[in-house]
């Protein structure tokens, strides 16, 4: 299917179909659960933990709504956290989508310096961190958020070094909270950080238009309901997670709070919640398939068994299949836009290894790296996106923002070729990235064996071809 261009029609324009629905209502993310099902289970936790319902995830989340405006957060302030995969970090989402704020996940595994640069480019009026964890990395930040930190995980008796207790806010009782409008357009709802191949990470900027229009892609791609369990296996900090997580809860879905995708802790969760849609990078999926406890009936209950940021080699496929009866189905996406191409068919055994179909609402094109001139199908170029899922650009940085987008049209950066049928391939990039865990890793940084059989091979797939920025 072609659609019109810069550069008119052309051979390798694919568009996907278009969105069904209205873009999501970042600030009304919990109103199908509430109005349907307020007392059933909303977050699923691992053993020990207790679930969340509808009911009680939107009165913490109020309450910690109510502290940000208290303390001093505003419509429109970044928001920083640095969290790992817990029920604070969803109750932190949607409070800050409530009141008009963006969202600012950092990676968990964040250095030091790396927070510095983080909170620096963002311009984050208060972090919210896990001091259990990162306590002793905190103190030597040398940027300070103006407001202060908010903790997770206790503040042991120093009280007066954190601005407030998290586990206090979600108490805090008031009148309701009420929804700011300006947070259904133009303003900033979430910065993402890309890797930084190619220099210090850039802050990929989405408004509430841009990731609403992203969520609603996501649940058409998936169909997406009420009856779904969604198990994002997978940092709740990245594009993946916080995509399927939030995608899911607009609809109905509860969650699973899982938190790794190591098969410790997927495969109790797969016995006890029983998910219907599963994410996981390839290197955790290897983990969990090659694991000797793992059983065909542990996986009944999906129907759809997702992988992105790496390429699903074709033997782990076929291990996949063997296992559980179920083909693994890849997605491509990245910070700048998410999904961008979905595969969610499982009769079509000719199209595995592809990355799928265009996603709902975007169109991608495929162009010589050299003239930028569209090429025939089945022929490899660049990929160059267009819709309404796309980033509006960078932070704060001008330059970069019109270096990656042209006309209307983003630079993905990968190589990639369109068939006859609408199914994209990915070939190959420039400036390749290795994700694990949720974090993106150059090649150059570690050395591995390319044997898929050897135990340095489950924490990256140098020798597939490694897809940067994507989930």
């Amino acid at each position: 299917m072609a659609e019109e261009n810069s550069s008119g029609p052309g051979p390798s324009v694919v568009a996907g179909p278009p969105l069904e629905t209205a873009k999501v209502e970042l600030q009304h993310l919990l109103r199908v659960g509430l109005a349907t099902k307020p007392d059933a289970v909303a977050l699923y936790t691992p053993a020990g933990d207790p679930d969340w319902t509808w009911r009680s995830l939107d009165a913490a989340s109020d309450g910690v709504a109510r502290g940000y405006l208290r303390l001093g957060v505003r419509p429109g302030d970044r928001v920083a956290s640095l969290l790992p995969n817990c029920v604070e970090l969803m109750v932190h989402y949607v409070a800050c989508a409530k009141i008009g704020t963006a969202l600012t996940p950092m990676n968990f595994r964040y250095t030091p310096p790396e927070m510095d640069h983080a909170l620096d480019l963002s311009g984050a009026s208060v972090l919210v961190a896990h001091v259990g964890q990162r306590k002793d990395d905190l103190a030597k930040l040398t940027v300070r958020t103006p407001l202060g930190i908010v903790a997770v995980g206790g503040r042991g008796d120093e009280t007066s070094e954190y601005l407030a207790d998290f586990a206090e806010l979600m108490k805090e009782e008031g009148p309701p909270v009420a929804l700011h409008p300006e947070a259904d357009g133009d303003a900033p709802a979430i910065v993402f950080f890309t890797s930084g191949s190619t220099g210090k990470p850039k802050g990929v900027t989405h408004t509430y238009d841009t990731y609403g229009h992203c969520l609603a892609s996501q649940i058409q791609a998936l169909g997406m309901n009420d009856k779904d369990i969604v198990m994002p296996a997978s940092s709740l900090s990245h594009a993946a997670g916080t995509l399927y997580s939030l995608a899911g809860l607009s609809v109905g879905a509860p969650v699973v709070i899982a938190p790794s995708g190591a098969a410790d802790v997927a495969l109790p969760l797969f016995r006890s919640v029983r998910p219907t849609i599963a994410f996981f990078l390839p290197s955790f999926l290897l983990m969990l398939v090659r694991d000797a406890r793992a059983a065909r009936e542990d996986f009944a209950s999906l129907r759809l068994l997702q992988s992105g940021g790496d390429k699903v080699a074709r033997l782990l496929q076929n291990e996949v299949f063997e296992l559980s009866g179920l083909y693994v189905t890849e997605v491509m996406g990245m910070s700048e836009s998410a999904p961008i191409t979905v595969h969610a068919e499982q009769e079509r055994d000719d199209k595995r290894g592809s990355i799928g179909k265009v996603a709902p609402g975007l169109s991608i094109c495929v162009r010589d790296v050299a003239t930028r001139q569209e090429v025939p199908l089945g022929q490899d170029g660049r990929m160059w996106i267009k819709g309404k899922l796309v980033m509006t650009g960078y932070w704060s940085n001008p330059g970069a923002t019109s270096d990656t987008i042209r006309d209307g049209w983003m630079d993905t950066g990968d190589v990639v070729r369109a068939d006859e049928d609408g199914y994209i391939w990915f070939s190959g990039r420039q400036k390749q990235i290795i994700v694990h865990d949720g974090s993106n890793i150059s090649p150059i940084e570690v050395s591995i064996s390319h044997d898929l059989s050897c135990v340095h091979a489950i924490r990256c797939y140098s020798c597939c071809n490694i897809r940067s920025r994507m989930f």
